[in-house]
């Protein structure tokens, strides 16, 4: 196939690229599809019927790939991150609620036990009971 070169500052290039002669931008013998996919890697060129061809193209024609598929397919995995941001972190609603007093009353009724038996389920380890209740005030947002 004879390719016609369309990048705007070889358009009209008369001359040798890549042992290929050019006169006003177009090949002047037919091209093999790799030395088409090896202009085409190195700038825009086209058939002479006026489309686009190179490596790129045939790229994109084997995965079948358009800008609406690109956009949608972006979409997909946009909203299948934002998923498994959700499912992953606990939602504000499923935060248990204590304040510094309500803790305190625990660990005067229960002990540490008391206090572990909260923080646990939240993820939360401490050796003491000020740093128990610490770290669940700041897990709850208190």
């Amino acid at each position: 196939m004879k390719v016609r070169i369309v990048e705007p500052a070889l358009s009209g290039y008369t001359g040798m690229l890549y042992q290929i002669s050019f006169t006003d931008g177009v090949s002047d013998r037919e091209l093999t599809d790799q030395e088409v996919s090896m202009i085409g890697a190195a700038m825009r060129v086209e058939n002479l019927d006026g489309d686009q061809v190179g490596a790129a193209v045939d790229h994109m024609r084997r995965y079948d790939v358009t800008l609406d598929k690109a956009v949608q397919k972006n979409a997909e995995t946009v909203e299948a991150i934002h998923e498994a941001v959700e499912e992953e972190a606990p939602a504000a609603k499923d935060k248990p609620s204590y304040t510094r007093e309500e803790l305190e009353a625990i660990a005067d009724a229960e002990g540490i036990a008391g206090l572990r038996a909260v923080a646990d389920p939240l993820g939360i380890k401490g050796r003491s009971i000020n740093e128990l209740i610490g770290e669940i005030l700041d897990y709850v947002g208190s």
